[in-house]
């Protein structure tokens, strides 16, 4: 099944823009939507980290992708220094922070950790 499923999203959402799939991970929630964590390299080998949803509609799956940034754009926090200054961050979107949004659980930001890692390691 997780090999069609690559095929899958391999063949409609990053065979057009040029993109190898590398791996993906399904996004556990409790909504209709299945979501995935998906890692890919382009071209020129940047490695991009997408969120893909997954809707079924008249027997039919449908994707889109939902996020997407580049490994290089995003930033490592050192754990060691924790003197409860605010962190700089830029060109973050706020809402995955907040309690209210779907992404908030920390399963998924160990889930994205370790896709990082993966990646980083491409």
């Amino acid at each position: 099944m997780s090999s069609l499923l690559k095929e899958e999203l391999q063949r409609l959402i990053f065979t057009p823009e040029g993109q190898q799939l590398k791996e993906f991970i399904e996004i556990i929630e409790t909504a209709k939507a299945r979501h995935f964590l998906c890692v890919s390299v382009n071209k020129v080998k940047a490695v991009q980290i997408s969120v893909v949803k997954n809707l079924r509609a008249n027997r039919l799956d449908t994707f889109e992708r939902t996020e997407e940034w580049f490994l290089k754009d995003m930033v490592l926090l050192d754990g060691k220094d924790s003197d409860a200054k605010d962190l700089p961050l830029t060109n973050f979107d706020f809402t995955y922070i907040r309690p209210t949004s779907l992404y908030s659980s920390r399963g998924d930001c160990m889930v994205l950790l370790q896709i990082c890692f993966y990646a980083a390691n491409l």
